[in-house]
């Protein structure tokens, strides 16, 4: 029997992401389980994939739109109200591994109702034509897995497209990079009353079967405190969604009054290891102070900033200065 769980209509991305790992890992598994849910404006990125080269750092941190990750691969989306996620909780079976289609199939059914001529591609995508409305990543765990995705319906694109930007300086690591894919809403190819909330009881229809009641699996308090808990400890953490990125490198340059800056800087679980700094005023003693300031400090522009201030540049080569290294790094 498959159930729907009831996350208690919640949109909080850090709540629903907790549900899925806690689902995936303690439900009881002779059963399928199926969660619907919207989340607030957000970006979630995959499991090992750089937060920093896959994000536009600065508009992100503007706008106050919150990044998190999850516990699956693949690549980083975009969440708003606008914007429908699906989550299949099941056996494990090498069958359905990497089997999209067979997860996907009631979305694809329930589009193509509606004269929607979409498909699955080569990269686990839903597409019309080529472009995608639907990326979908999926989590093992011993005999349990998790196949997972997400639905746009009438996101904002300009906002996604913005906000998953990628950084105009040179990045070196092995995290998994994001496909960057031409993106649609299925809104566009419906009739302006059809809005998202029957757009998800229309999936429900077809996930559950036509006319069939829908058994719902309501969590126990105990079990809300856990997944609570997850929420709190993991998906809100810094450590876990900056900390957790790969090892990386970034190369950047730019113009001063006495020539040319070169930065090389590396990163290792989102704290700043070495800084080095190109220039040809530049003394081996100015580049240890700085060194020794920003080892250990989590790149991020507001700490980064903080560790600079300790720095005097009075006797710096003249445009040296600690906004010229944050524009450096995290710049548009």
């Amino acid at each position: 029997m498959q159930y729907l769980i009831d996350n208690l209509d919640s949109n909080d991305p850090a709540i629903n992401l907790a549900l899925e790992e806690y689902a995936v890992r303690h439900l009881d598994i002779a059963h399928d389980y199926c969660l619907l849910y919207i989340n607030q404006p957000c970006i979630v990125i995959g499991r090992h994939q750089n937060a920093f080269e896959e994000i536009n750092y600065p508009y992100v941190m503007k706008t106050c739109i919150p990044v998190y990750r999850r516990i699956s691969g693949g690549g980083s989306v975009y969440h708003d109200p606008g914007n429908l996620s699906f989550s299949f909780v099941t056996r494990y079976d090498k069958k359905k591994f990497n089997n999209y289609v067979y997860f996907n199939r009631p979305i694809i059914d329930a589009l193509n109702a509606l004269n929607i001529p979409a498909e699955m591609n080569g990269r686990n995508d839903i597409v019309i034509g080529e472009k995608k409305i639907s990326g979908n990543a999926q989590f093992t765990s011993l005999n349990r897995m998790l196949s997972h995705g997400t639905l746009l319906f009438n996101a904002k694109l300009e906002t996604l497209s913005e906000a998953l930007k990628a950084p105009p300086y040179q990045v070196t690591s092995r995290a998994i990079k994001s496909v960057r894919s031409q993106v649609t809403n299925i809104s566009g190819y419906l009739d302006h009353s059809f809005d998202i909330q029957r757009f998800t009881n229309l999936i429900k229809e077809f996930i559950f079967g036509q006319g069939n009641p829908i058994p719902d699996y309501s969590f126990s308090e105990p079990e809300w405190d856990e997944i609570r808990h997850l929420a709190d400890t993991k998906y809100r953490t810094w450590e876990w969604k900056f900390g957790e990125s790969p090892a990386f490198t970034i190369e950047n340059q730019t113009r001063i009054e006495s020539g040319t800056v070169i930065m090389r800087l590396a990163v290792e679980k989102g704290k700043i290891v070495s800084i080095n700094l190109e220039e040809s005023q530049l003394t081996a003693t100015q580049l240890k102070k700085l060194n020794n300031l920003l080892s250990g400090t989590r790149f991020n522009p507001e700490e980064i900033n903080k560790s600079l201030d300790k720095l005097n540049f009075s006797r710096w080569p003249v445009g040296i200065d600690g906004n010229v290294i944050i524009d450096m790094l995290f710049s548009r």
